[in-house]
């Protein structure tokens, strides 16, 4: 299990690898340094933030070979383990600032709120069962093999101030380690450089320039009959009256909250359109995926190189298995 700290709390969010980093801190407007090293991408383009991540084939290969190798670390702790199969979410997009200008699609879809609130059916859990039928000691002997310890916490810093941390101990980890070495090293490369277009996003939107933009965006949103201070107040709102509305499991309150969402959802368009707000957030785009790309191009070297080694060695064990 993979947590991310913050310096001001705990994060409880999420667990094994994909995670979200935390908010980063506020950016300046030079333009930055492009970065100079051989094989590092300069500007993080959609191919460009694809390559550093690999391909769905790569991750699946080395997803596997992760649960084989935790099936044999619980093995010999005297626990059955069967593998997770890979997943990943796939869930709608129309959050990007970079498209908020769009209303003839806000008009057909909206935000995608019901596809956004709706539970993805996860793979059903294949250890389920076998955990059910432990004791309550072996329950949490397991939770322990499989998760490790708090006596065995490894911790690594991220860019952001921010810390992420597992426990060494724990067959998780120790797969981990045997596919990609030192912990604090894959840790920190990991957490950054699977989450890079959110960090592009993150400046995008704590630039100065854009925030400049809430007020009139605000004015605006106010004379076509809705309040709310930001295009994120606006979507918060639509959402909590749509998963009001699914909670509830009323069709005449779904279509009530759905027929709100186009409302506001146009509005906001129209008033981004208004004030350039996407104009702005596109003419900004390239600027801050180099500076991505430069501050981060160490742990995107890092990443990429454990990543390569790892299915290198994988190649090599499947070989010989052969």
């Amino acid at each position: 299990m993979q947590r991310v700290v913050t310096p001001r709390r705990a994060a409880v969010a999420g667990c094994v690898t994909l995670l979200l980093l935390s908010a980063c801190s506020p950016q300046e407007d030079a333009a930055p340094p492009r970065s100079d090293r051989p094989g590092q991408p300069n500007v993080l383009d959609r191919a460009a933030l694809a390559r550093v991540k690999g391909t769905e084939a790569q991750q699946k290969r080395l997803h596997a070979a992760q649960e084989r190798l935790i099936v044999r670390c619980m093995a010999d702790r005297g626990f059955s383990y069967r593998p997770n199969p890979w997943f990943v979410p796939r869930t709608p997009g129309e959050d990007d600032p970079r498209r908020g200008d769009q209303v003839e699609r806000r008009r057909q879809v909206g935000y995608e709120a019901a596809a956004h609130l709706r539970k993805v059916r996860l793979p059903a859990d294949p250890n389920a069962a076998y955990v059910r039928s432990l004791t309550a000691a072996k329950r949490t002997s397991y939770t322990a093999a499989l998760f490790g310890t708090l006596g065995h916490k490894v911790l690594a810093k991220l860019p952001d101030g921010s810390e992420t941390y597992m426990y060494a101990d724990g067959c998780n980890a120790r797969a981990l380690q045997d596919l990609y070495g030192d912990l604090k090293v894959w840790m920190r490369a990991q957490m950054v450089a699977t989450n890079l277009d959110a960090e592009i996003d993150r400046r995008l939107l704590n630039d100065k320039r854009v925030t400049a933009l809430d007020a009139p965006w605000s004015r605006c949103m106010a004379a076509a009959g809705h309040r709310y201070r930001d295009t994120s107040a606006a979507r918060s709102a639509v959402f909590e009256g749509y998963d009001k509305a699914l909670r509830q499991k009323s069709a005449h309150g779904e279509a009530a909250a759905r027929r709100r969402e186009t409302a506001v959802a146009v509005a906001d368009a129209t008033c981004d359109a208004s004030v350039g707000r996407a104009r702005l957030v596109r003419s900004l785009d390239r600027h801050y995926r180099e500076q991505v790309a430069d501050d981060r191009a160490r742990e995107i070297a890092t990443y990429r190189s454990l990543r390569a080694k790892a299915l290198s060695a994988v190649a090599g064990r499947e070989d010989d298995a052969r």
